[in-house]
């Protein structure tokens, strides 16, 4: 097996985010249990979201943090819509059937954006705020006119 000097850890990680996924120990994350870490999680999901495997999902529930771990349904969502992608041809080749999604793809986003920030707030990572883009704003429009009124006083 390989080395890393840079290896991570579970102790490199602030927090973890699930979306419309689990943790599966047969495969890829290998035995990973998190559930005894004091650690912020999120596990989004959607109930019209027919791609993700219900049996597998609800498995990786107990590998999840008990003590602070966000259950986050979307209702009206479904798998398609957090990638964005055209999925016609999912039942083809992987004979999945996704639901059709009564909510706006763009509603699904920003609801999955509020259980990743709610992750990274409780991680202690800092969020921007509207003050924050507030005077970015300012500053950008104070440059503008910095640069047009130079412009103004070489003619």
């Amino acid at each position: 097996t390989e080395t890393y000097e840079d290896e991570v850890t579970l102790d490199d990680i602030a927090g973890l985010v699930l979306i419309a996924s689990y943790i599966r120990q047969d495969v890829g994350c290998g035995l990973v249990d998190f559930s005894e870490m004091d650690l912020p999680a999120a596990m989004i999901y959607c109930d019209l979201d027919g791609v993700l495997n219900q049996d597998n999902w609800e498995k990786g529930l107990p590998l999840l943090p008990q003590n602070d771990t966000l259950l986050l349904p979307i209702f009206g969502g479904n798998h398609g819509h957090f990638g964005s992608y055209d999925d016609s041809l999912r039942r083809t080749i992987f004979g999945q059937n996704d639901g059709n999604a009564t909510i706006p793809e763009t509603l699904q986003h920003d609801m999955a954006v509020m259980g990743i920030m709610s992750v990274a707030s409780r991680a202690g990572v800092p969020l921007p705020s509207k003050s924050q883009k507030s005077e970015k704003s300012r500053s950008k429009k104070g440059k503008k006119s910095k640069k047009s009124s130079s412009k103004s006083e070489k003619k």
